[in-house]
């Protein structure tokens, strides 16, 4: 299906134009399950996972992704990960904002399915909260599996003081890694 809208086109085959845009911008899809990953490598230019750990990037999502793009002669994609993460020193404090932030996924049918493949009860558990180090290894982990570029979600669950910390971090990590993003 094709759409010609004010601002957006998009037309089957992808990519998207953009009037006015110097090139066409990346198109990439929220998907985890092995059918949209499937797609996404087919006709997208990359994937922004969420409420997935290292070993579900590393064991399903980065392959699948990938194998897909190379089968339709496809770059390889971008594997975006949306890791929602606070830098603090009161964990318990903002794992409970955290859980109220985030307690609406668990009622989504696809968060459900990834909560159960991380073996949690509740969205917020897959959150990484803590100190920078914390913080920083989880991202590591994170391109260690393949991710191609960490965003980080949720910084807005933080107090002003931890929100700077985190984007402290965030600007420090992409200065030595050039990877991560808010």
């Amino acid at each position: 299906m094709d759409l010609h809208g004010e601002t957006l086109t998009a037309v089957t085959p992808l990519p998207v134009v953009v009037p006015g845009a110097p090139t066409p911008p990346p198109v990439l899809f929220a998907s985890v399950g092995e059918k949209s990953l499937r797609m996404a490598g087919e006709l997208a230019d990359g994937t922004f996972p969420y409420l997935a750990s290292p070993a579900t990037l590393a064991d399903s999502v980065v392959p699948t992704i990938s194998a897909a793009a190379a089968s339709a002669g496809r770059p390889a994609p971008r594997v975006v990960m949306v890791l929602p993460a606070v830098v603090t020193s009161d964990v318990e404090g903002v794992r409970e904002r955290a859980a109220a932030h985030m307690a609406f996924y668990d009622d989504v049918p696809a968060a459900q399915i990834s909560m159960r493949r991380e073996g949690v009860a509740h969205a917020h558990e897959l959150a990484v909260i803590g100190d920078e180090e914390t913080v920083a290894a989880a991202i590591e982990r994170y391109a260690e599996a393949g991710a191609t570029e960490v965003s980080i979600a949720y910084t807005d669950i933080g107090t002003p003081e931890e929100q700077a910390r985190t984007i402290a971090l965030i600007g420090e990590l992409n200065r030595s890694r050039g990877r991560v993003s808010a």
